[in-house]
């Protein structure tokens, strides 16, 4: 059986992709109004009604419990997503033959695009607010890497503990590096130890913060058993630092 932990994971997963259908879906309907202030109205009905309401569903809470703070934390998330997966097609087109490669600037054109069409906004975002989505982005995907690398090292319970630390500097060193280049559209050589080590250890600190969220769901029978519960899944969490 999974864990609880990857249950909870699981779970808050499956809330944060039903967000991305409903969101993109309705701004799409909302980006078809031609007068701005009622496409304004839609986009924001869009986000306290619609979004929340499929929350409410999928988590099977009333959608009273459903607070403003978190429909925006999950539409936020929805956009991080969005701008990865920009991202990720970007990279793969640049690494077509066959294909024009894009430029910096159309990568954050099409990055801005995907901002603007899952917060619902009419107007670009900030280059500053670009800039952070890019940064999470590659982080997002670093951790993905790095976890996957981490499973792969848990399961092989034929290697020794050199072997799994060879193996883990070696995902640090080539495949998160590829990862970094690939999602920024720079060369390899352009990757430094202290850009993987940097973005590691921010991808780190996100997953701590999303593994602490998950722990508070988890009942225990005494504040010692949580504290013990805690540590030990704060201990698997920074496995790729």
């Amino acid at each position: 059986d999974p864990t609880d932990i990857e249950i909870e994971r699981f779970k808050e997963d499956g809330v944060q992709d039903t967000v991305r259908e409903t969101i993109d879906a309705c701004n799409s309907e909302a980006r078809d109004e031609t007068d701005a202030t009622v496409r304004e109205t839609k986009y924001k009905d869009c986000r306290s009604q619609t979004v929340r309401q499929t929350m409410a569903d999928i988590t099977g809470k009333n959608s009273s419990e459903i607070t403003a703070v978190n429909v925006r934390r999950h539409i936020k998330r929805a956009a991080k997503q969005r701008v990865k997966d920009e991202m990720k097609a970007a990279a793969a087109r640049n690494s077509s033959q066959t294909r024009r490669r894009l430029s910096q600037a159309d990568r954050d054109t099409a990055v801005k695009t995907a901002i603007k069409e899952v917060m619902g906004l009419d107007n670009d975002p900030s280059d500053v607010d670009v800039e952070k989505y890019k940064l999470d982005a590659v982080k997002d995907s670093v951790l993905e890497t790095m976890e996957a690398c981490n499973e792969e090292s848990r399961e092989n319970t034929t290697a020794n503990s050199t072997s799994r630390k060879l193996a883990l500097k070696q995902c640090r060193e080539a495949t998160a590096k590829k990862e970094i280049a690939d999602i920024t559209g720079k060369p390899e050589n352009d990757i430094t130890p202290t850009d993987i080590r940097r973005t590691i250890k921010h991808a780190t600190k996100s997953r701590i913060r999303d593994v602490l969220k998950e722990v508070e769901k988890i009942p225990k029978s005494s504040k010692t058993e949580k504290d013990t519960f805690r540590n030990d899944q704060i201990k698997k969490g920074t496995l790729c630092v």
